[in-house]
């Protein structure tokens, strides 16, 4: 976390954690990194690092709104769920 060097050791450990989400799951919501900063007083530029930082490793953030989507985005992806997916073809019936 090179970039967060004037951020507590507290926060960039948060940080790290969230990334570690993010690259589970493919993306963060806006309502993870906004818990993840609640308890810091951090200016906009440490904020702007902190998201650079997570788009840097190519972790989308969304609204937790298209959470849902998202989470159906990164299951079309899924080789399990294609193969699922393709098991309701109807050619298959044939």
């Amino acid at each position: 976390m090179e970039k967060n060097k004037s951020l507590s050791s507290e926060i960039r450990d948060s940080i790290t954690r969230l990334i570690a989400v993010g690259k589970k799951k493919g993306y963060v919501t806006f309502d993870q990194v906004n818990d993840t900063l609640a308890n810091e007083s951090l200016s906009s530029e440490q904020i702007d690092e902190v998201m650079s930082n997570i788009a840097d490793k190519g972790i989308s953030v969304v609204d937790s709104t298209d959470e849902d989507e998202a989470s159906e985005t990164e299951a079309a992806r899924s080789p399990v769920s294609s193969s699922l997916h393709s098991t309701n073809s109807p050619y298959l019936l044939t």
